[in-house]
Order: C-alpha cells, then structure tokens, then sequence
C-alpha cells in the first residue's frame, strides 16, 4: 500500500472541505471613513475581520490584548471571540467580514495560533483589497469568484505567520 498517495488523497479530501465566505450582512467589504459610530464594546465576533488602516487612529480589544490600528498596517482578527472596538476621532479603513470554515462549522483561524494579528503588508495588499471592494460591489458570480480570489491573497500573509501543526 503506498501511504504517499493515501496522505495525498486525504489532503486533498481535507482542502475540498474549505469553505470561504464573505459574511452575510450590509457593507461587510468596503473602504469607508469612521468615528466614534465605530464604538462597540464587546461584541460576539460571529465573522472574522480584516482591516488596512489608511488613515487615523482606532483601537481594538481582543482576547484581553489592545491594538493600535495605525495607517498602512492590516489586522486579521478571527470570529468566535467578544471584541471591543474604540475609534476616538476619525479613521479611514478598508474592511472585509468574512468565514473561512473547514467541515461546515470549523473557521480555520480558531484552529491556527497566530504570532500576531498585525502585519506591516507590502504594496500589493492595498491594491488587492481595492480591487476585492470593487468586486464585491458588482454581485455576479464571476466577480464572485474574483473576491475569493482575492481574499486568499489578502489572508495568505496571515496564514505564513501562523503556527498551522495543529491544522
């Protein structure tokens, strides 16, 4: 019996099972401005959430941890968890909600450890999340597919942080 190919068979059996998905509410992929109308204090994180800070200054709590949302800087912060959201005056971000499930109720990012839930993106990420808002406001299928597309690229610098063994 050779173990490479059933190895082999049960990843691939294991990546069909991925299911990536934007989130189901109103303006989940944008590039919007916000102030304190973007306060929440502790709220079920249903979704996952990425945001490139293009300007202004924001805060998060997650998981007992403050982050600083700064210009130029992404932040993935995975669903399953209450997070707390402050933004004192003003703040200019792109924005993505959305659910990367494994076996239909699994999100991959509960199953992974992060070393950090900020990355400092290359020039790219900005170019790709525009391009993500842009498709996702067309809402055909191809276009569809363009953001799962992009997604993946957006969420991959995260993924190569993170400690997958346990995956």
């Amino acid at each position: 019996m050779n173990t490479d190919s059933t190895d082999a068979g049960q990843i691939l059996k294991t990546f069909l099972a991925f299911n990536l998905q934007f989130a189901s509410i109103n303006n989940c992929t944008i590039h919007a401005s916000f102030g304190q109308e973007w306060n929440y204090r502790r709220v079920p994180a249903t979704f996952n959430r990425l945001y490139l800070i293009d300007s202004g200054y924001a805060e998060v709590i997650f998981k007992g941890e403050k982050y600083e949302l700064i210009p130029s800087y992404a932040y993935l912060f995975p669903c399953n968890s209450d997070i707390s959201l402050y933004c004192p005056h003003k703040m200019v971000q792109w924005r993505t909600h959305f659910n990367f499930w494994i076996f239909g109720s699994l999100d991959v990012f509960n199953l992974i450890d992060f070393n950090s839930c900020r990355i400092k993106p290359d020039h790219k990420f900005k170019k790709c999340f525009q391009l993500l808002v842009e498709e996702f406001s067309r809402n055909n299928i191809g276009s569809f597919l363009q953001c799962i597309r992009y997604l993946s690229s957006l969420i991959e610098p995260f993924l190569m942080e993170a400690d997958t063994r346990d995956l």
